[in-house]
């Protein structure tokens, strides 16, 4: 789990903000469909 944790974060870091709101949109509305 956490090495999990680790691989997730190390593959957000490179992302900027723009993307990183794009992502959680897309987890949103896949969430509430």
């Amino acid at each position: 789990l956490i090495e999990e944790n680790y691989k997730a974060s190390w593959l957000l870091q490179p992302m900027d903000e723009s993307n990183l709101q794009l992502f959680a949109l897309i987890s949103i509305w896949i969430s509430s469909k």
